[in-house]
């Protein structure tokens, strides 16, 4: 059985880790076609550097010319499966040709945080846009319109899938509700693998950890054409290290930052802090409490069953208004304390925060992992997206 994955981002090993590349089978060969160099060469140039920790693997292949993937996809043997976790209407093309060629279609849905499915009004999602300006609120238009054209796109000329494979109840029932007649495959995410080889270990839980995403640049917004240059890097720097040390002070232990796994190594924040790279789920094993901002790492976070401070930047919805609804939706299911910080890094830090602060509320950590991470019930599924594939015996 070969499995080829479309995606667009370089491999480190963070990425490695995600998509558990390093899985064996005799009867499973797998292989990730990255196709950033074919769209987007300036951006996939700027991140195939080792400041960014790009490692390579056997199985992992950059499409750097359209002659390269037409060779390939004339190699292609049929009933070859295909998954584009790329999402672009680029990958869709490519897709929608290997299917033509005879390969088989699926869709893995992600094991994200919560998104809310009700949206502020109209009017509020206006009013929190055009805080930043009329002109940022006409290139967020723009900008909004071009995002639809392109989902139109890729949804006229992608396939129905033949199996959806997901990682949570949440994904299941979500597919249930649009298609009661789909095949849906249910297997354990990466995310949950590693923190069940992780949870044995003993935890120290001698400090805080930060869950850095790089908001100020991320690779996401670049990629996506979002990139409006809001956030003011220092000064939201200098708000986090101030909120820091406000907690280091409370609670008289240290604060490490885990560092996004996309950041640059040389290109850190002016603040008298370490990044610690490529270990956010030791981290947060270790920690006794963690600050963050809607990360999928907080998932770890639940799963480790520890204490959570929500960070809500006003600035944020210069982004996307989905992360104020987000991290407002978490602070609801999981019971969280929450820091606003306003447009113009103010913010005020209620006593309340610091009492009962390593509390956490077990039932809804409960729900929330058997909902949004994982199942309600562990019958049926498979402990890796790969081997759910496999036993699946799509060929």
């Amino acid at each position: 059985m070969v499995v080829i994955v479309l995606i667009n981002q370089n491999l480190n090993l963070t990425v490695l880790k995600n998509y558990e590349l390093n899985f064996e089978n005799k009867n499973f060969n797998l292989e990730f076609w990255c196709l950033l160099p074919l769209y987007k060469k300036k951006l996939f140039k700027k991140f195939y550097d080792s400041n960014y920790g790009i490692i390579s693997h056997p199985k992992f292949k950059y499409i750097t010319t359209y002659r390269q993937l037409f060779n390939l996809i004339v190699q292609i043997k049929k009933k070859t499966i295909v998954l584009d976790l790329a999402g672009t209407v680029q990958s869709s093309i490519i897709e929608l040709l290997m299917v033509y060629k005879g390969c088989e279609k699926i869709t893995r849905f992600n094991n994200t945080i919560i998104k809310s499915k009700n949206s502020e009004n109209f009017l509020q999602d206006f009013n929190n846009i055009l805080k930043f300006g009329y002109k940022f609120l006409i290139k967020k238009i723009l900008y909004k319109m071009k995002v639809r054209y392109r989902s139109f796109l890729v949804k006229a000329i992608s396939k129905k899938p033949k199996f959806y494979f997901v990682p949570n109840q949440r994904s299941y029932d979500f597919i249930k509700s649009i298609n009661s007649n789909a095949d849906i495959i249910k297997y354990n995410s990466s995310d949950f693998n590693y923190f069940q080889r992780l949870k044995p270990l003993k935890s120290k839980k001698n400090f805080i950890v930060y869950i850095d995403q790089e908001f100020e640049r991320s690779f996401e917004s670049i990629i996506l054409e979002n990139e409006h240059k809001v956030i003011d890097r220092d000064k939201y720097w200098s708000c986090l290290d101030c909120i820091f040390k406000k907690f280091e002070k409370k609670l008289k232990l240290n604060l490490k930052i885990a560092a996004h796994f996309r950041r640059a190594k040389d290109s850190l924040p002016n603040i008298n802090r370490k990044f610690f790279f490529y270990q956010t789920p030791e981290l947060i094993k270790n920690s006794k409490l963690v600050i963050g901002s809607g990360s999928l790492a907080l998932n770890y976070a639940v799963l480790f069953r520890k204490p959570i401070i929500l960070l809500n930047f006003e600035v944020f919805d210069s982004i996307s208004l989905m992360n104020r609804q987000e991290i407002n939706k978490l602070h609801k299911e999981l019971n969280l304390k929450i820091i606003n910080i306003n447009k113009n890094y103010e913010f005020k830090i209620e006593k309340k925060i610091f009492k009962n602060t390593f509390n956490v509320n077990e039932k809804k950590y409960y729900e929330f992992e058997n909902y949004y991470i994982n199942f309600k019930n562990s019958k049926d599924v498979y402990k890796n997206l790969w081997f759910a594939i496999l036993k699946s015996r799509i060929n």
